[in-house]
């Protein structure tokens, strides 16, 4: 399904890129879901289903069978609110409102059920994988989140432990049956258990058995911080000549992740800031960076009058040997 602004959107077949229908008149979609794949009557085969809700509450159901797409007739009970996201898993068809309510329609039964949770709009609902239970996480449009157990109708867990942090969710989805992924505010990916309170950490905030082999691993403001550092004398950079020293215990934090070897390489160049900024480049792996420093510490040796350490230009840009900790780990 191709959705387009302002515009019907489109079913296609992928497996040999053809058009299948363009569903008129419908321009505003507020919510869209691929439905379990059923069984046709006629010759057993699996058929797709889909439906889409519009802004004044109506439920649109489509079939897909023989490249055939074929509206048909679909009742359910999804409350009086604006939908804004949908889930579809078994027999359970939930819906998030913009004001933060969620109702679950029991196609097989005709029940439904709700949970009135009072945090605005439900920007996404992702059902757990597991194959045994109907498990949501839930994300909210300010960033919390949460997880309900629809075969007990209870709440388990919310995000308070991000909220005290100040963190706010970006995206979720789950990644095992009982393990939620979490895309946050500060730039990281978080693994959490179903009571969003055990988590794993930004590296910052932890301390490192071996030193830190690769900047990508921290989040982008703290390695931003650290590739500026690295760019100039820490005596320049911890007397706030370069920028303001505004984390002082962030400085030392992002020193003690280094390899010694690389610190003492960083202390004891030759050509300077030239010198440093190749050699932060390297390590963050940053080609054009690399290549740039490399031609301008050769031009430097070719014109300076001083006589400073020639680098070769087709020197090998990816040298780590200096990173090389101990082979066995």
């Amino acid at each position: 399904i191709v959705l387009l602004k302002d515009q019907p959107f489109q079913i296609w077949d992928l497996r040999n890129a053809s058009l299948l229908r363009i569903i008129q008149p419908y321009l505003q979609i507020t919510a869209l879901e691929w439905g379990p794949p059923i069984k046709s009557s006629e010759n057993g085969e699996e058929n797709d289903q889909f439906l889409f809700t519009t802004p004044d509450g109506v439920i649109k159901y489509f079939t897909v069978e023989n490249n055939s797409v074929t509206p048909a007739q679909f009742n359910a009970d999804l409350g009086m609110g604006i939908i804004y996201s949908i889930a579809w898993k078994d027999n359970l068809l939930v819906s998030g409102d913009t004001v933060g309510t969620i109702h679950c329609w029991n196609i097989d039964k005709k029940k439904s059920q709700s949970f009135v949770t009072g945090r605005g709009l439900v920007r996404r609902i992702r059902f757990s994988p597991s194959t045994t239970s109907h498990q949501i996480l839930v994300l909210f449009n300010e960033g919390d989140f949460g997880v309900w157990d629809l075969d007990y109708n209870i709440r388990v867990s919310m995000s308070s432990y991000f909220k005290s942090r100040d963190l706010r969710a970006i995206d979720v989805d789950w990644i095992t049956d009982t393990q939620p992924i979490i895309a946050t505010s500060d730039g990281c990916i978080r693994i959490v258990d179903k009571t969003l309170w055990i988590s794993n950490s930004a590296i910052r905030l932890g301390a490192l058995a071996y030193p830190l082999l690769t900047p990508l691993l921290l989040p982008p403001q703290q390695a931003l911080y650290l590739k500026v550092m690295l760019q100039h004398s820490f005596d320049q950079f911890e007397s706030g000549k370069v920028m303001d020293n505004k984390e002082p215990t962030l400085l030392n934090t992002l020193k003690g992740l280094l390899d010694t070897k690389f610190l003492e390489a960083l202390q004891n160049v030759e050509d300077g800031t030239a010198e440093r900024a190749l050699l932060t480049a390297k390590y963050f792996g940053h080609t054009e960076e690399i290549r740039f420093w490399t031609l301008a510490l050769h031009a430097i040796a070719k014109f300076s009058s001083n006589s400073l350490k020639k680098i070769p230009i087709f020197s090998k840009p990816f040298s780590y040997n200096f990173f090389v900790i101990n082979k066995q780990h």
